[in-house]
């Protein structure tokens, strides 16, 4: 069962907390309606909040893309040319390339590293 958020791309994150808790309980429920089960293009799969490392998640047909997404990891990471503790998560994105080029799969991976390297821009109106 995968529940489809629709119009994300139109909603804020508030909106998007919303409506996606109520997505969720619906599932956990077993209650979702036909609608919310229906007009996927893209899922997220998040197997980090069971600790799981990394994976590939398989597409759900006839989505277009999935994003794995892994545990959050405490880590040394190198800042400035320094050793420094830090968190890391692996992200696996598996596209159908029927639908998508890999390299835009690329661009959309390399835009989301940088949106959580810097999450105040996802508060932010476009251009500030």
């Amino acid at each position: 069962m995968v529940p489809v958020l629709k119009d994300v791309d139109a909603k804020d994150l508030v909106q998007i907390s919303i409506e996606s808790r109520q997505l969720i309980e619906r599932a956990r429920a077993g209650k979702p309606s036909p609608q919310d089960l229906e007009g996927g293009t893209f899922s997220l799969s998040n197997l980090g909040m069971f600790g799981v490392t990394e994976f590939a998640a398989v597409v759900n047909v006839p989505e277009a893309a999935i994003l794995a997404v892994g545990v959050v990891a405490d880590e040394p990471v190198v800042e400035e040319g320094r050793v420094v503790p830090g968190k890391t998560m692996k992200m696996t994105l598996s596209v159908d390339h029927r639908v998508l080029y890999g390299a835009n799969g690329a661009q959309f991976l390399a835009e989301v590293k940088g949106l959580l390297e810097n999450p105040v821009s996802l508060v932010l109106p476009p251009g500030e």
